[in-house]
């Protein structure tokens, strides 16, 4: 019991701290800095034209072994797509059915919609991993 108490509060401090665009398609960017738990914050765009995502790399530096997710939550997974690299300064278009959960099922723009975005990867400092978090109301 005491354990679900502690998620719930983790939970919840982590949504208060994230603060979620009011319409999208709606960009979100956030500062690159290392914190104390060796997580780079990486600085990144992503906006949503209804059936693409627009993701943008504004490091200075690739982002590796790129895992991104659509709607994710405390419990369960989201969709998800990997890719190897983003590389620095640059832009990517993304269908948003390319992004899938593990059972295959694809993410449906027409039938759902993008509630929060998740990049994690590897980065060119060290042994860092980047991370970025946004989301739509």
């Amino acid at each position: 019991m005491a354990g679900i108490f502690v998620v719930a509060a983790l939970y919840i401090n982590w949504k208060r701290n994230v603060s979620p665009s009011q319409t999208p398609p709606v960009q979100k960017t956030t500062q690159s800095q290392q914190t104390a738990d060796s997580t780079v914050k990486l600085k990144a765009n992503v906006s949503f034209s209804g059936t693409q995502f627009v993701i943008r790399n504004n490091d200075s530096f690739d982002w590796r072994n790129v895992k991104m997710e659509i709607n994710s939550g405390v419990i369960k997974s989201g969709y998800i797509l990997k890719e190897a690299v983003l590389q620095a300064g640059k832009e990517y278009t993304v269908g948003a059915m390319q992004f899938a959960k593990g059972d295959g099922t694809r993410f449906n723009p027409f039938q759902m919609k993008p509630k929060n975005f998740t990049i994690s990867c590897d980065t060119a400092k060290g042994k860092l991993t980047g991370f970025w978090h946004g989301g739509w109301e």
